[in-house]
């Protein structure tokens, strides 16, 4: 009995001898942070999660090297720590400090066991953030011949013929036939001119309007011609006129075509104002200001509230407060019976 409670004692050790962790990797794959730890016979570890923070592997194996803590910087995990838990039997630990509550799984690799912490997303290139324990030695670059082949050579035409070149530029692009104008035909007798003008727009497609003085009949006998063509042949014909306004014709007295462009047209901006002040020698400002406001009611005549004072204040346009003014000093002038 105490025979193989020594042995047992002895073998336990022994067992792991050959089980060795070597390094611990941390890397970035697909969105996820992978926790690989190398070595040599390295069983199965047991995982566990303490107070729902802690990821921890258990070797039963020994470490080779020093125990390290460092900090991370991903998306799922803050710290590392990892080195000897026990020598008696050789245990080695591996604590990952997670970063919220990511899914893990773990999966046996070539030189050991790896940690997968997260969900996978997009592939992308991994990303190793902490080096090995043990540096290993980098491949020595090969020279490798280059396949690139010099590109083909096309079939151009020499730079120096011109006729070659001139045969080789491109046609240059025909310019889109000028659209047909459209003929029309009328023939009417004694018919109102608004019924005929309404025929000429339903034929040709045109705009046409009349204006409220349009009035009386006509006979008329056309066979292709233009819209044009036609509305000037109808207007000599009943004494009216016509003008194309923007898209659309418009027949009327020479008085109603001039009233719609006025309609039309945009107002003109208003004129910038300015204010004069007018002194006088003799002349009472008041006595100005009345004859000004008879004459200019447009303008803004104030004479001044200061007692005894001999100017006024005028503010209008600048062409007519100049008209104003110099009607203000003809006045004056007047009054006073002397010619500056």
């Amino acid at each position: 009995m105490i025979c193989c409670f020594l042995s047992a004692l002895v073998a336990a050790p022994i067992l792991a001898n050959g089980q060795v962790v070597q390094s611990v990797r941390v890397s970035q794959e697909q969105g996820q942070t992978l926790i690989t730890i190398s070595g040599e016979q390295l069983p199965r570890p047991q995982l566990s999660v303490w107070k729902r923070q802690f990821l921890v592997l258990e070797f039963n194996a020994r470490f080779k090297g020093n125990g390290v803590e460092r900090t991370l910087k991903t998306p799922h995990a803050v710290k590392l720590r990892y080195g000897w838990f026990s020598s008696r039997p050789p245990k080695v630990r591996v604590v990952v400090t997670m970063r919220g509550a990511p899914p893990y799984t773990l999966e046996q690799t070539p030189t050991g066991w790896q940690v997968r912490l997260g969900k996978a997303s997009v592939v992308d290139a991994p990303t190793e953030t902490s080096p090995p324990l043990e540096p290993t030695e980098e491949p020595k670059p090969q020279r490798v011949a280059s396949t690139q082949s010099a590109p083909p050579r096309t079939s151009t035409p020499e730079l120096t013929n011109p006729r070659a070149v001139a045969s080789a530029l491109p046609a240059p692009a025909t310019p889109p036939p000028a659209p047909k104008p459209v003929m029309v035909s009328l023939d009417f007798v004694n018919a109102e001119i608004g019924d005929v003008l309404k025929a000429l727009a339903i034929q040709s497609g045109a705009n046409i309007i009349t204006a409220p003085d349009v009035k009386g009949t006509v006979t008329i006998s056309l066979s292709r011609l233009t819209v044009d063509e036609s509305l000037n042949l109808i207007t000599r014909l009943s004494g009216y006129r016509y003008e194309k306004i923007d898209n659309t014709y418009v027949v009327g007295t020479a008085e109603s075509l001039k009233a719609f462009r006025d309609a039309h047209e945009p107002p003109a901006p208003p004129k910038p104002k300015v204010v004069e002040a007018l002194t006088f020698k003799v002349a009472k400002p008041t006595e100005i200001a009345t004859y000004l406001s008879a004459r200019f009611p447009g303008l803004k005549i104030t004479p001044s509230g200061e007692k005894d004072a001999t100017y006024l204040l005028i503010e209008g346009d600048a062409e007519t407060v100049e008209a104003a003014k110099a009607a203000a000093y003809a006045f004056e002038q007047q009054l006073t019976g002397s010619v500056e």
